[in-house]
């Protein structure tokens, strides 16, 4: 019988059955992985969805009225479930009457579940229908309350007026200002003789 090339071929898988039991054990000594099997390791529930984003808009609304646009340069993933870390956050309150309130600061945390909005560092508002601006270094905004805390040193100003003091907290449905501390209140009126 003579080997042609093609059948030469068939000769291979043939060799490997028939010494099968004399590789098979080195093999599978080589194969096997060290350290031993944990059972419970692939019952771990691994839920963790960790990205991140650019030039995020997340809208809130309430009856089906817009109560908040936050825009983000960049959103990512936190250790805490359903919360995300915003940068260059700047973001826009709707009252009842469709006023708006623009927001600004460099960071930020938005909570989906809460609906509760975080912001720090040089955080500005301003309420364009009164040209009011605040100013403050750390600010919550909870959407389901529509309300505002600063917990720290704030300072409104407006066209006729300016309001220092060490907390804030304001009612958006309201418009209620709560201002706590000490309270330095400068108004500049116009008389006429």
């Amino acid at each position: 019988m003579i080997i042609k090339k093609r059948n030469f071929i068939w000769l291979i898988p043939l060799a490997l059955m028939i010494t099968f039991p004399i590789w098979r054990i080195p093999i599978g000594n080589f194969l096997t992985p060290r350290g031993g099997y944990d059972k419970e390791y692939g019952n771990i529930d691994r839920e963790a969805h960790n990205f991140i984003m650019d030039d995020v808009i997340i809208l809130e609304s309430t009856d089906g009225r817009i109560t908040s646009k936050i825009r983000s340069a960049t959103a990512k993933t936190s250790d805490i479930p359903n919360e995300y870390l915003l940068t260059e956050v700047n973001s826009d309150i709707y009252n009842k009457d469709g006023d708006i309130t623009n927001i600004i600061s460099r960071k930020g945390r938005f909570n989906t579940e809460t609906e509760l909005l975080t912001l720090t560092e040089n955080v500005i508002v301003h309420k364009i229908e009164t040209n009011q601006r605040l100013y403050t270094d750390l600010l919550y905004y909870d959407d389901k309350q529509q309300t505002v805390k600063c917990p720290g040193k704030t300072k409104i100003k407006g066209d006729t007026f300016e309001v220092n003091g060490s907390s804030l907290d304001y009612d958006i449905e309201k418009g209620h200002y709560d201002i706590g501390g000490r309270v330095l209140c400068i108004l500049q009126e116009s008389f006429n003789p």
